[in-house]
């Protein structure tokens, strides 16, 4: 079951105002995925189903994050390329089974801060 991703904050007088999300389609192996542009995130993240053609590799030690959440031990990490706007990246990445929705559509991939600096 997929999770919608909070869109909105609350402000210190108490009020709930909505977060502007940056939201692009881009290209992650060769695929085109919605990927949800987030400066919170240190990581990024992308679901396996775009990684069939990416070695996925244990980690020596589990850490834990928070997506969507909920959290979870990452076990495992790839390295990853695409394309945004045109322009070509890579990037450490860590796979995951689910990210969520977002205005009705599936995100596949999670650009966090790590990735935005390159």
């Amino acid at each position: 079951m997929s999770r919608a991703i909070k869109e909105e904050r609350l402000l210190s007088s108490g009020e709930v105002t909505p977060i502007k999300r940056i939201v692009k389609e881009i290209e992650v192996e060769g695929q085109m995925v919605l990927a949800l542009f987030d400066t919170g995130a240190t990581n990024t993240y992308v679901k396996k189903e775009f990684l069939s053609n990416v070695p996925i590799l244990p980690i020596p030690r589990t850490y834990l994050v928070s997506l969507g959440g909920k959290t979870f031990g990452v076990k495992e990490a790839c390295v990853i390329r695409g394309k945004i706007e045109g322009l070509d990246f890579d990037s450490h990445a860590i796979p995951v089974d689910e990210i969520g929705i977002i205005d009705g559509k599936e995100v596949g991939a999670i650009i966090g801060a790590l990735t935005m600096e390159k």
